[in-house]
């Protein structure tokens, strides 16, 4: 695939940005890439045209993000709806998503190029309720949404009965996110290759009731057991209050989102990196 057209999603406030923009415009004008950037950072770049985030989408060959993962989770399940590959630069905190530096983003684009890039696919949480529906890349929480009391659940894999879990809330989580919220409440850490779901209750009032895996293939029912003020969020982007005797549905998503990878990192360097192993 040629990657002439870079369609950029950013943080408009990110620490130094905007001498990076101005770096990287000349060089990637240099190697004659067309580059879209969106109306959120004109004042960063008043001389350059900018575009509503839709057009972007529509017209680039490649989704390039500067930010941390939140913006990244931002673009993603657009840029996979579109079927666009996505590259994540790091101007955040953590990164786990964000996987080239600054500088190693502009080492790379001999390589964008000359298109000697290497693309890996990451599974999709579809979350289905009643008629909505939502794409999710790395989790689904479910939570209590005013004061903190307990949730009340039923949860049924494949139709078969799993538990009634009582507890702070629940994540429902991809390979992907499992390093994200599903971390922090003493989830497992799956590969992104993994061909797997994630159950994480969170804080749960049964000390035996621990995270399970299941096979991507399965389909998770979550019923609300008690109370009416239970909300699930979508890739901590969208979220949406569930009440009493409501079923959500959470599966993995027929599409994948097509990430560009850094040549010079693999995963557990960056697990290395960014969870300060040794």
């Amino acid at each position: 695939m040629n990657y002439k057209n870079l369609g950029f999603i950013i943080k408009p406030h990110a620490k130094g940005l905007k001498e990076y923009l101005e770096k990287i415009i000349e060089i990637l004008e240099k190697n004659d890439f067309n580059l879209l950037f969106p109306q959120g950072v004109k004042q960063l770049i008043p001389n350059y045209s900018t575009f509503p985030s839709e057009e972007i989408f529509e017209k680039a060959d490649l989704i390039v993000v500067l930010g941390g993962d939140g913006t990244f989770l931002s673009a993603a399940t657009r840029a996979a709806e579109k079927e666009i590959p996505i590259l994540g630069i790091n101007m955040g905190f953590l990164g786990f998503l964000t996987e080239f530096t600054k500088e190693e983003f502009i080492n790379f684009i001999p390589l964008l190029k000359d298109n000697k890039v290497s693309i890996g696919e990451r599974s999709l949480l579809k979350v289905k309720f009643n008629s909505k529906s939502f794409i999710a890349l790395n989790d689904v929480v479910f939570s209590k949404e005013k004061i903190a009391r307990m949730i009340f659940l039923k949860v049924l894999v494949n139709d078969v009965f799993f538990s009634n879990i009582r507890s702070d809330g629940l994540i429902i989580s991809t390979p992907t996110g499992s390093t994200a919220y599903n971390l922090s409440a003493g989830g497992p850490i799956v590969t992104p290759v993994s061909n797997n779901l994630i159950i994480t209750p969170i804080c749960p009032h049964s000390l035996t009731l621990k995270p399970v895996i299941v096979s991507s293939g399965c389909k998770i029912k979550v019923e609300v057991i008690k109370g009416n003020d239970t909300f699930i969020t979508i890739d901590g982007q969208k979220g949406v209050t569930i009440n009493e005797g409501d079923i959500v549905e959470v599966f993995e998503d027929e599409k994948k989102l097509k990430v560009i990878s850094n040549p010079k990192r693999d995963y557990f360097s960056i697990l290395r990196e960014k969870l300060k192993w040794g």
